[in-house]
C-alpha cells in the first residue's frame, strides 16, 4: 500500500493537482462508510444502450433485470479500489441483493448512522445537456447529506450511467470541478471514453479520506500543495 500511495502522491505532483473541498463527510477507518440510496424507478429501469465507450460489452450475458446493479457494482469497486483511502461507498440493504454483504472494511446498516451519511440518487428532467446534477448539504464544514440527480438520458445509457454517477458522487464527497485535467472525469472536457475513477481523483480520495495518517500530506520536498483548500 504504501507503494501505492508513493505512486498517487508523485502523480498529484507531475499533474499539479490541488483538491478542492467544500467540506468532508464525517467519517474515519473504523465507520468508514457513505451510504447510497437509489430511487426505486431507477433500479427497475432498464438500459437502453449497454455497450461502453470504449466498445466493451460487460453486461453482455448479464439478466436484464440485474444489469443495473451490475454498473453499480462497477462504480462502487472502482471507489474501493482506491487503496490508499479509508472510505467506502455501500448501497441501501436489498436494493441490489448482490451487494447486501458487506466486503472486509464495511459496516453494517444502521438508520441512526444512515440519516446523516447518505447519498440519494433520484432521476429528473434536467435542462438539456445536463447529465447530472449533486446537491451536498454540510453544517460546519462537515457534509450531512447530498441528493444526485440523473437525467433519463444518463439513466437509459449504461456507459452515460457510470460515468455520471461517478461524477457526482465525487460532488457529493466534497470536491468540484478539475476542467483543466482533460484525462479527470471532473472536466467537463475530458477526453471521450472516460468512465471511472482517474490519478486525479484518487490522488483527491486519498488526501481527503487517507487510510493512513501520512497519505495525501506534502512532503517536506517535494513542494506540492496538496492540502484541502480553505
Amino acid at each position: 500500500m504504501y507503494r501505492v500511495a508513493v505512486i498517487l502522491i508523485f502523480a498529484g505532483l507531475s499533474f499539479g493537482f490541488r483538491p478542492l473541498f467544500s467540506a468532508r463527510w464525517d467519517v474515519s477507518p473504523q465507520q468508514p462508510t457513505v451510504w447510497i440510496d437509489f430511487d426505486p424507478e431507477i433500479i427497475a429501469e432498464g438500459f437502453d444502450t449497454t455497450t461502453f465507450w470504449d466498445d466493451t460489452t460487460p453486461l453482455e450475458g448479464v439478466a436484464e433485470g440485474e444489469r443495473r446493479g451490475a454498473v453499480v457494482a462497477m462504480v462502487l469497486g472502482d471507489f474501493r479500489s482506491v487503496q490508499t483511502s479509508f472510505l467506502r461507498l455501500q448501497t441501501y440493504p436489498g436494493q441490489f441483493p448482490d451487494l447486501d454483504q458487506p466486503a472486509a472494511g464495511e459496516m453494517i446498516f444502521s438508520e441512526s448512522y444512515a440519516a446523516t451519511h447518505t447519498i440519494r440518487i433520484v432521476r429528473s428532467d434536467l435542462k438539456s445537456g445536463v447529465g447530472g446534477v449533486a446537491a451536498p448539504e454540510s453544517a460546519d464544514g462537515e457534509i450531512t447529506s447530498c441528493t444526485i440527480k440523473l437525467s433519463p438520458g444518463a439513466v437509459k445509457s449504461a456507459a452515460g450511467f457510470r460515468a455520471t454517477l461517478t461524477h457526482e458522487i465525487i460532488h457529493c464527497l466534497g470536491y468540484h470541478h478539475l476542467h483543466e485535467d482533460r484525462d479527470s472525469i471532473m472536466s467537463y472536457s475530458r477526453r471521450g471514453g472516460i468512465m471511472s475513477l482517474t490519478t486525479a481523483e484518487r490522488v483527491a480520495l486519498t488526501n481527503g479520506y487517507p487510510a493512513e495518517p501520512g497519505f495525501g500530506r506534502e512532503g517536506a520536498t517535494l513542494g506540492m500543495a496538496c492540502s484541502p483548500t480553505p
